[in-house]
């Protein structure tokens, strides 16, 4: 009995090592990605955000070289929004319809690179394709309010 107590507290170090998530970095990123944002406009500056499945939040502006890595998801919360883009079958739609100010989707996984564009003002974007958008634009909102109270908190 006293090997098996021994067995398992030296297992134990190892078995919490394999529940521990990927920590990526911009060199580093998986295949599987969720990219969106907006550019255009007088500035004509690019915001792109990139949610990992694992969660990581990253942010890039055409202004700035590096990523900046954001409030990190819950990771239940990340696989949600990625079983939401998988509903929505977004790689079977060609889209790309831009205006002075556009707006985009960009999926990517091992087999797939695609995106979807828009913000002409003739085209309507399908519904749940906008919803879907509005919930991505969300977490943005959700960062920045995390900031503010943290600068409050000081």
């Amino acid at each position: 009995m006293k090997r098996i107590y021994q067995l398992l507290i030296l297992c134990f170090p190892l078995l919490l090592a394999n529940c521990k998530t990927t920590k990526y970095t911009p060199t580093t990123f998986p295949e599987k990605q969720i990219i969106f944002g907006d550019g255009g406009g007088f500035s004509g500056v690019i915001t792109e955000y990139t949610l990992l499945e694992n969660g990581q939040f990253f942010k890039k502006t055409s202004l700035e070289k590096e990523h900046q890595e954001l409030k990190r998801l819950k990771k239940k919360e990340a696989i949600k929004i990625y079983e939401q883009k998988e509903s929505l079958r977004l790689h079977k739609f060609d889209i790309n319809h831009p205006g002075n100010l556009y707006y985009f989707l960009r999926l990517t996984d091992e087999e797939l690179d695609h995106t979807i564009t828009w913000g002409a003002g003739d085209y309507n974007l399908r519904e749940e394709i906008m919803d879907f958008y509005k919930v991505l634009r969300a977490l943005i909102k959700t960062q920045a309010m995390d900031e503010e109270s943290k600068k409050g908190d000081k």
